[in-house]
């Protein structure tokens, strides 16, 4: 389990620094083409890659 926790880790803290970074490319490298993504706001989901 700990190992999952690190991967998480690792995943969540490059999210954080592409998006300081106003990286674009960066952070869309942290998830795949059929990414599920969920906000708080309308619209509350996005599927896919290019709906993000």
């Amino acid at each position: 389990m700990a190992s999952n926790e690190a991967q998480i880790e690792a995943v969540m803290e490059e999210r954080a620094a592409a998006m300081a970074a106003r990286d674009i490319e960066r952070l869309m490298a942290v998830y795949t083409t059929d990414v599920v993504y969920f906000d708080l706001v309308p619209p509350l989901s996005y599927s896919g890659a290019a709906a993000l």
